[in-house]
């Protein structure tokens, strides 16, 4: 039980440190939540983290996954990459929500969310490592897909996949 209750205390430590890094100008965050979410008999999720990393002035979203590799029953460690950024260009504050999410064969999820006002004139920008660690009960090929998106006024959506290899 005291293992169980040390795994359970490391996952959260490593899902919550993260570090927030977004560009904001005449811009807040409104709301921002964290968590991970899935477990059946093949797997679970065990961990789940997302870092900002500062890249400047760009536009757009994007999502990147990478390939990983493990052994069954044990701990395999996934990556990710998110970015956005909103400008707006109106005279009035819009609110946008960002999601970002990293999932292993579309059931074990790291999730991070944030809602943005975005005054008028204004803009943001963020970027984001993720990072999941799941197990797999089973040998074999599962997917990983990294997700942003961008909702408001205007959407915007991009995806990056990878392949887990299990043996």
């Amino acid at each position: 039980m005291k293992l169980i209750k040390f795994f359970t205390l490391l996952s959260i430590f490593t899902f919550f440190n993260g570090v927030n890094a977004a560009t904001l100008i005449n811009a807040k965050v409104l709301e921002h939540k964290s968590w991970i979410s899935g477990a059946d008999e093949k797997g679970r999720a065990v961990s789940g983290h997302f870092e900002s990393v500062d890249k400047g002035n760009s536009a757009g979203t994007g999502a990147s996954a990478y390939n990983a590799s493990g052994e069954a029953y044990r701990n395999i460690f996934t990556n990710g990459y998110h970015f956005c950024s909103i400008a707006n260009h109106s005279q009035q504050s819009l609110v946008y929500t960002i999601d970002w999410t990293l999932c292993a064969n579309s059931t074990y999820c790291s999730h991070n969310q944030q809602r943005i006002l975005v005054n008028a004139n204004g803009y943001y920008s963020d970027s984001a490592r993720s990072s999941l660690t799941c197990s797999f009960s089973y040998p074999g090929s599962y997917g990983l897909e990294a997700k942003t998106d961008v909702t408001g006024p205007e959407f915007s959506h991009a995806r990056g996949t990878a392949t887990i290899q299990v043996r």
